[in-house]
This record gives structure tokens, sequence and C-alpha cells, in this order.
């Protein structure tokens, strides 16, 4: 519903409201229309959890007082979450002024890369954390630490066995996938410029996700400031890899090869170390709530080993498709095409390797098969 309501407001919103003067028009778009969706997603988003409330026949009424209970309790644990959402728009800020400074259309590459690993995190990452989050924290709110270990170690592995193969999809199908848009201004080589961006931005999708997952198991702990505090540091780590990156990755007269990829790969490189910090002080919290063992490091790693050996002999089928068909076929269908042969290598190598998440996810279709 959130993404309805901004979509609305670009296609149907902008192009009917009078000409905005100077920089806020766009052709017929008037860009105020794209706030007015955003406004209209955020309304959406409320709107379609009421039959749900309803259905609870929750009694709801305002109520304009400090004492009620969890206010404060909300307020406090809203102003750290804030400062984080802050530390990430800093990042894309110094992204954007970098690239700008760089040859004509590494702005768009960069973006276009971005918003392409972003919607393989918000499938992967965003949408485990979001489901794992209530329970972790009634878990945490009963003081039951095993199943909480349990809880956050299974989603751990759910999202380290899906962001493997997503890293060896982006990397060997980036140019297919973007050549999708070749049309007015998009042409082959700005579909190169964001598959060589999108390739680097990918090396870190396995960090993005965790870190989709723990940030929100620190959340369920009532601890909010913690990953920001070690945001705020990737944050400075980062912007020092992208002054140090820029110089030696990619070429700086280059579109198709340009010296932006070395702000994807600051990115990913600081996001890594950031959910590697992450995971290892939520098992310094654990333990000193008397809970030995870690996250059941052991079952993650393992699982994710498995998903990662998959991920590379899906890569290597992805290599060979791509070396026979990329003479004569379109690139939708080498994106299609690798997309099947690639899920279908992934899943087929990963039940044979017994992974306990491929089995989960085969045990119901096998079963209606039966």
């Amino acid at each position: 519903m959130n993404n309805i309501g901004i979509i609305i407001g670009a296609l149907f919103i902008a192009p009917h409201l009078p000409a905005h003067p100077g920089v806020g028009q766009v052709g017929d778009l008037n860009v105020m229309g794209l706030a007015y969706g955003a406004v209209l997603s955020a309304v959406l988003h409320l709107l379609v959890q009421l039959p749900g409330l309803f259905k609870l026949r929750a009694p709801l009424r305002p109520l304009f007082s400090w004492a009620v209970p969890g206010v404060i309790d909300v307020l406090r644990l809203m102003g750290p979450r804030v400062i984080g959402l802050a530390v990430v728009q800093v990042n894309f800020v110094v992204n954007i002024y970098l690239a700008n400074h760089m040859v004509q259309g590494s702005v768009t590459a960069l973006r276009f890369a971005f918003m392409m690993m972003f919607f393989a995190l918000g499938v992967i990452g965003q949408s485990v954390g979001s489901a794992v989050f209530p329970s972790l924290a009634a878990l945490w709110a009963e003081g039951n630490l095993a199943n909480f270990k349990d809880r956050l170690s299974r989603a751990m592995r759910n999202v380290l066995y899906l962001s493997f193969p997503a890293t060896v999809l982006f990397i060997m199908l980036g140019e297919p996938i973007f050549s999708v848009l070749e049309r007015g201004e998009w042409t082959g080589e700005s579909s190169q410029a964001a598959a060589w961006a999108l390739g680097f931005y990918a090396l870190g999708i396995a960090g993005f996700t965790l870190l989709e997952v723990l940030s929100r198991a620190f959340y369920a702990l009532e601890d909010t400031l913690t990953p920001v505090v070690i945001g705020a540091g990737a944050m400075v780590t980062n912007i020092a890899l992208n002054l140090v990156l820029i110089q030696f990755i990619g070429d700086p007269t280059s579109l198709a090869r340009g010296a932006f990829a070395g702000l994807a790969l600051a990115n990913a490189l600081t996001t890594l170390v950031e959910s590697a910090l992450l995971w290892w002080l939520m098992r310094r919290r654990l333990r000193a709530q008397g809970a030995a063992g870690g996250i059941h490091d052991r079952a993650v790693l393992r699982s994710a080993g498995g998903s990662l050996v998959a991920a590379l002999i899906m890569g290597l089928c992805l290599w060979l498709w791509l070396s026979f068909s990329a003479m004569s076929a379109p690139g939708w269908t080498l994106a299609i095409g690798g997309g099947l042969i690639g899920a279908i290598v992934f899943f087929g190598v990963s039940y044979l390797f017994n992974l306990s998440e491929t089995r989960a996810l085969a045990a119901p279709i096998l079963r209606r098969l039966a």
C-alpha cells in the first residue's frame, strides 16, 4: 500500500497539477505530486491495518496524556531510531555528491543499481526482519532466551540462504536485467553502467539482509541505541572508503565501467562489517544474560556455507548459459531464462546438499505432489 500511494502520486497526481515554478516542473510533471503521493502512501499504510483492529474490537479513542503506558517508552526508543535514519541519508548525500563529480550518468547508474539491490533487500531481509520482530520481542519479554536464540538463528539462516544466490544472480544477470529499460535516453551503455554498480552492491547483500534481522533483534531488546552507534561508525568508515576506492575502482572517463562502482563497493564492505559487529555484540548480550553457545553460530555458518557453494555452482551454469545465448537472445530472454535456470540449479543443488531451508521449502510441494 505504501508503494501504491507513491506510484499514484507520480503517474496520476503529478501530471494533473498546475505547473510548478522553477525547478519543481519536469516536462508536464509537477514535483509536488510526489509529495502528495508520499502523504497518500502513509494514509494507505494506516488504512490497510484498520480492518485487523476492527476485528479485535479494539476501543480506539484519542487520549492526549503523557501518562498513557508506553508513550514515554516509545519516545525514548524512537529518538535513536530517527538518528539512525538520518545516518543512512548522510551516506546517500555523500554518494550523490561524489558521483556528481564523475562522468555524466554516474548518479543515475548508481541510483538504479541501488534500487535493484534494495528490491532484493526488501524481499529477503526486510520481510524476514519484520516478520520475526514481534516474536523476538515477546520471547525476550518472557525471558525465554533459548527460543529467542532459536528464532533469531533461524531468521539469520533464512536470509543468508537467499542472499548468496541473489548476489550471484545480480552479478551474472545485471546487464540483461537493465537492458529491459533500453529506450529513449537509456542506452546499452546505461545498462552496462548500472550492472557494473549492481555487481559491487551485490557483494554486500548478505550484510544488508543480516543487518535487517540483527537490528530488529536489538529493537526487541528495547535497545535502539546500539545499532545507531554502530551505524554511525559505519557511516564514517563508508565515507573514508568512498574517497579511497574511487581512486582505484573503474575508469574515471568511462560510464560503462565508471569509478562510481567504488562507492557501491564501499557501501557493501562497510555493511558487511557493520552486520558482523552487531552479530558479535548480540552474542555478548545473550551471554551476559546467561545464554551460552552464541546464536547457534555453527549452524548458521554451516547453512551459509552450503548456500554459498550452491550459489557458485549456479553462477557457473549461468556463465555457460550467457556464453551460449548472449549473441542471439534479447536481454529480457537472458534475464528470465537465466533466472529460471539459476533457481532450478540453486534449489536442486542445495536440496542435494540437504540444506534444511531447502527441505523446508520443498516439503509442502512434495507432499502436494504425492
